[in-house]
């Protein structure tokens, strides 16, 4: 009878033990679902004070100024007003509101740069039109982002989404400006009086070497000039970057970057702002 009373208590023993140990399993189950949620929501929370409806009065404001611009230029005889550049406060909260949609982690609009999101430094670079944009040599960045805004108007924006750093060789490579510089030191022939002028361009292309003025100066040229010392050489980002040269580091997004690092670019929003709700 004592024997039976013992197996009775240890089974029972044995019963709360299993019962606490799924519980706990329930409880750090339940906890890590809590945590993790909290965690979203952190991430979530706009960390700035530039709120959705901000930009939206922002973009209000600036394309109000466009309006007024076309419409006064309609008065005008022959010099136009130039549009203002497509403010910065504004693009860079598009790419912020843009990335926050796309990734569940709200950007960081307060921060030295343009964004930054957990310990990624981002780029952002807005236009609305295909003129050039500027870079600084010394600008660094984990992500770059560019933010078309060229329809504007309707409030309907690109973002492009390029996981290159500014020191990555695929950035660095990408050819800014200048042309090839292929030439032939070529043997200047002794008739070159009896030439046409035609023949004398062709022969200073050909030596990579000027090939403007009358046939006397294009002989003089010819015979005077340096071969390839007429040629524009082709200069990457990073040949200008590193020779500090802010003013000649420009370069339109869709002639210039965009055709070169093709496969890099994402395009992660196409649309109204008022899907970035």
């Amino acid at each position: 009878m004592k024997l039976y009373k013992d197996s009775v208590i240890s089974e029972c023993i044995m019963d709360d033990i299993i019962d606490d140990i799924v519980n706990r399993e329930y409880a750090v189950i339940i906890q890590k679902h809590v945590r993790g949620y909290l965690i979203r929501i952190n991430l979530l929370k706009l960390k700035d004070g530039m709120t959705f409806s901000k930009l939206v009065e922002c973009i209000n404001k600036y394309n109000e100024g466009i309006v007024f611009i076309q419409n006064m230029n309609k008065t005008m005889n022959q010099k136009k007003i130039r549009n203002e550049n497509f403010p910065s406060h504004i693009s860079e909260n598009i790419a912020k509101f843009v990335i926050s949609k796309k990734y569940n982690i709200m950007p960081n609009w307060d921060c030295k740069g343009d964004l930054v999101i957990i310990n990624k430094q981002l780029e952002i670079k807005g236009f609305m039109s295909s003129g050039p944009l500027s870079f600084g040599p010394k600008e660094p960045w984990d992500i770059i982002y560019f933010v078309d805004g060229c329809d504007t108007l309707n409030k309907n924006y690109k973002v492009y989404e390029i996981k290159l750093t500014n020191i990555s060789d695929k950035w660095r490579n990408i050819k800014i400006s200048g042309n090839d510089t292929s030439y032939e030191d070529c043997i200047i022939p002794d008739n070159l009086n009896s030439l046409k002028k035609k023949e004398l361009v062709e022969l200073c292309i050909k030596r990579g070497i000027r090939k403007t003025g009358n046939k006397p100066e294009l002989i003089k040229i010819i015979n005077n000039d340096e071969p390839g010392s007429g040629l524009n050489p082709i200069l990457t980002y990073g040949d200008i970057a590193d020779a500090d040269k802010r003013g000649k580091l420009r370069a339109s997004f869709y002639a210039i970057i965009k055709p070169q690092i093709e496969e890099h670019c994402n395009l992660i929003f196409d649309g109204n702002i008022s899907e970035l709700i």
